[in-house]
């Protein structure tokens, strides 16, 4: 069963997103400087890390990918030679 870790709301705590496994979008909301629409769209032109789907309302994101993307947002890429073994 899936357990999300938690994001905690007290602002005396840092929000932090692990570098290893996979995020749902209400995880990573908080780090993205988009709308999830806006994210959706980057994701489709290999401009944001693409969705990995578990189901038909179960979407995740490789949080080794997002850390990629938060880096540097306007320069960031899919990894075409990971992209076509997927």
């Amino acid at each position: 069963m899936y357990k999300p870790y938690p994001i905690s709301s007290c602002s005396d705590e840092r929000l932090t997103l692990p570098t290893i496994g996979m995020s749902r979008w209400s995880q990573i909301k908080h780090f993205v400087p988009f709308s999830k629409e806006k994210f959706r769209q980057l994701s489709l032109v290999g401009k944001a890390p693409k969705p990995i789907r578990l189901g038909i309302r179960c979407t995740f994101y490789q949080n080794k990918e997002l850390h990629r993307f938060l880096e540097n947002p306007l320069e960031y890429r899919i990894n075409l030679e990971e992209a076509a073994h997927d």
